[in-house]
């Protein structure tokens, strides 16, 4: 019993919350700085929204359809060749 309240008296430390604080900050920053990135890859893009909330959830809808249904027995993105295309024509 000891050792769990010690274990709970280390993490509640002053020491403890500096260090979650350093952490919090560090997402925060590095949360942002992928943000940035995002917005400066995509700038260039044919399309507007690139990397939006609605692109992340149709990209996720399209590899759940294309890993569970079309072609289960490949990785997600799978390469559309010229006879693949043609279907779409």
């Amino acid at each position: 019993m000891s050792t769990k309240l010690e274990e709970l008296a280390e993490a509640s430390s002053p020491a403890s919350a500096t260090q979650l604080a350093g952490l919090a900050e560090d997402l925060a920053t590095k949360s942002e700085a992928a943000k940035l990135a995002a917005q400066d890859l995509s700038k260039d893009e044919p399309l507007s929204g690139i990397g939006s909330a609605t692109w992340h959830t149709l990209w996720k809808a399209a590899r759940a359809y294309s890993t569970e249904e079309a072609y289960p027995e490949h990785d997600f993105p799978k390469s559309l060749t010229r006879n693949s295309l043609e279907h779409f024509q």
